[in-house]
């Protein structure tokens, strides 16, 4: 890998190590066809962010979303109101936000950063020589978040305040588009995925400084990509949605009408299809049409899972269902001080009330926004849990969200010594490389999907018969493991 200017300090080169694959035959479609099961379309929770043609939108970490409207706009995650960043940084092809709150922006005037209400010239706009506007994309990455960025003749990696080359021995790097999440190997850690305009391959830490590159032979043109909490890549090319697992093999199938891109976030299920006609969601089940779908492009899914439409008639973001959004306290925290948790509750209209509670018991909710107090004064060592619900005035169940902390002097649950022997005991036969139904058999896979792994523990809906239900000892096991940060 091949360092850029500026600067001459000696730092870690990433050496990529090529693992060429079978390519498919010329113009064929690469694996077995699946059978894409249609559900009934339904109608989804949809908001308008803005009204005005947009021609631009990104997710952003935090919820929030960006967008181009002849000026650049960026929309706060909890009210949706919107601040207005001006037109210098011309026509917005791309942006990304780091975990510290750092927001960079790509448009035909160079690479910007935001600061405070204001666009400024980022001295990546020096490194990155581009007759068009790069790509930008923000990767989880050993030392912080990984800032990836694509040109027309290269791709770039600006990681721990270094920004490095590396040599792809050839592959394309030409329109490039990343996902994250799905890993290059069976078994493996996330990886970054590139589409370009004629193959689709992956970019995996292998141990060190070294960076393992997968090309995978794909033999037609991708036209979107996205990876999802369940370990997939998914790749529309063709007309068609195509899946990579993560043993490697591929599937594809077809659906009423030729697919035009798609799009997903690592943090969910959710996987939203655009075609000519149509836009589908799917979580893993059924292929569903949205039967009040916006009119406007398919760009975009954000942690939440919503997908981000523009065009004409503005920005909207869809949900297949409501949704409750904690933010200012994550999974697996370690809690050392008092800490404010900001609910979004993402459909307002209707609203009745929003009730919290922690470790079972009631606490005080405020509004404007909504936010609960969590003070670990008093909570004894060990893990903790807040549980927040919203109800609405209709007959649907309430809303709920979750998350698990530590407190104090805490020996968390582990997945080696107590939460795979589980698996294993219980789970192993269906959820293993052997069995038929979603994989669950390794420390990644159960974190993506805790949530739900713990809604069916706990209503005893898993495991299947022969296997018992879990006991109440072996359900605070795994949130434990999840108090603690999910440790190995």
């Amino acid at each position: 890998m091949a360092r850029r200017p500026p600067g001459s300090s000696p730092g870690c080169y990433l050496q990529v190590a090529l693992l060429v694959c079978a390519v498919t035959g010329c113009g064929e479609e690469p694996g077995g066809k699946f059978e894409a099961s249609i559900g009934s379309p339904f109608e989804a929770e949809v908001e308008s962010l803005a009204t005005e043609p947009v021609t631009f939108a990104a997710a952003l970490q935090d919820y929030g979303a960006v967008a181009s409207a002849g000026t650049f706009l960026r929309f706060d995650p909890i009210s949706g109101a919107a601040t207005d960043y001006g037109a210098g940084a011309g026509e917005i092809a791309s942006a990304a936000s780091i975990s510290d709150g750092t927001l960079v922006v790509s448009g035909s005037e160079g690479i910007f950063a935001v600061q405070g209400r204001t666009l400024v010239p980022s001295p990546l706009g020096e490194v990155v020589a581009s007759e068009s506007p790069p790509a930008l994309f923000v990767a989880p990455g050993p030392v912080g978040d990984d800032l990836w960025i694509g040109s027309a003749d290269s791709i770039l990696l600006w990681r721990g305040g270094e920004v490095l080359a590396p040599d792809l021995g050839g592959l394309p790097v030409a329109g490039a588009r990343f996902a994250y999440g799905s890993a290059a190997t069976d078994g493996g850690d996330p990886a970054v995925w590139v589409a370009t305009e004629a193959d689709v391959y992956g970019l995996a830490d292998a141990g060190g400084d070294a960076l393992r590159a997968y090309p995978d032979g794909h033999s037609v043109a991708p036209t979107g990509i996205g990876a999802d909490a369940r370990g997939l890549l998914w790749v529309a090319s063709s007309g068609k949605v195509h899946r990579r697992h993560e043993d490697g093999t591929w599937d594809w199938t077809s659906l009423p009408d030729p697919v035009v891109t798609l799009a997903a976030s690592h943090r969910r299920r959710d996987v939203w299809i655009q075609t000519e006609q149509s836009l589908f969601h799917t979580d893993g089940g059924d292929f569903r049409e949205v039967s009040n779908a916006p009119t406007g492009a398919l760009v975009a899914v954000d942690p939440a899972g919503r997908a981000l439409l523009v065009g004409d008639e503005g920005l909207h973001r869809v949900a297949a269902g409501r949704l409750l959004l904690l933010s200012g306290l994550g999974d697996g925290t370690e809690l050392v001080g008092f800490a404010i948790v900001t609910i979004i509750p993402t459909r307002a209209e209707g609203l009745v009330s929003i009730e919290a509670t922690i470790d079972e018991a009631p606490a005080e909710v405020s509004a404007d926004p909504w936010r609960v107090n969590v003070d670990p004064i008093g909570m004894s060592d060990g893990a903790h849990s807040l549980t927040v619900s919203a109800t609405y005035d209709d007959s649907r169940a309430p809303v709920t969200a979750s998350l698990y902390f530590s407190v104090g002097e805490f020996e968390p649950a582990t997945w080696s010594r107590d939460v795979e022997p589980l698996f294993v005991d219980n789970c192993k036969k269906c959820h293993g490389p052997d069995g038929g139904a979603h994989r669950l058999d390794t420390a990644a896979r159960w974190e993506n999907d805790i949530d739900k792994v713990l809604e069916m523990t706990t209503s005893q809906r898993m495991p299947l018969p022969p296997n018992d239900p879990l006991t109440d000892e072996e359900i605070q096991l795994i949130q434990s493991w999840r108090a603690g940060g999910f440790p190995e």
